[in-house]
């Protein structure tokens, strides 16, 4: 896990949260970001972790993250 607990990764899997998703008509769910690696023989954390960031960084930037205004009267 990494210190911001916005990663979770080992050498054949990951898990991100995108920062500032939010989608009004759902603004109890959150957006995560998976990648995990069926080639047998392939295990590398730190090439998981470089993948991971950069791909929930490109997520946040792009339309698939929201980030609309909560209304306070939800």
């Amino acid at each position: 896990m990494s210190s911001d607990q916005k990663y979770l990764h080992s050498g054949t899997g990951a898990v991100g949260r995108p920062a500032g998703c939010v989608d009004s008509d759902h603004p109890q769910q959150k957006l995560y970001t998976v990648i995990q690696v069926f080639a047998v023989g392939r295990d590398d954390k730190s090439t998981m972790k470089q993948l991971i960031t950069g791909y929930t960084t490109t997520v946040e930037k792009s339309a698939a993250c929201p980030h609309d205004v909560v209304s306070s009267s939800r």
